[in-house]
């Protein structure tokens, strides 16, 4: 049951950057897997979503909190 649920939640999970293309993952000090960005933040909604996960610690809240964009 558990298992089955996490896999759902994995598939529901959209990845949402300031620009289109690709970001890269960081992992024990190196690079990791490329991720195809799903949409823009400009094209969506926090209406559209239940929740929120921003990894990177401050440094990426901060960037999008301060951005003129947005």
């Amino acid at each position: 049951m558990l298992k089955s649920l996490w896999y759902t939640i994995i598939k529901a999970v959209e990845v949402i950057t300031p620009k289109h293309g690709e970001i890269r993952g960081w992992k024990d000090k190196n690079w990791a897997d490329i991720v195809k960005v799903d949409k823009t933040l400009v094209e969506v909604s926090s209406t559209d979503y239940d929740a929120l996960a921003l990894p990177g610690g401050i440094l990426n809240p901060d960037k999008l909190r301060t951005s003129e964009k947005l």
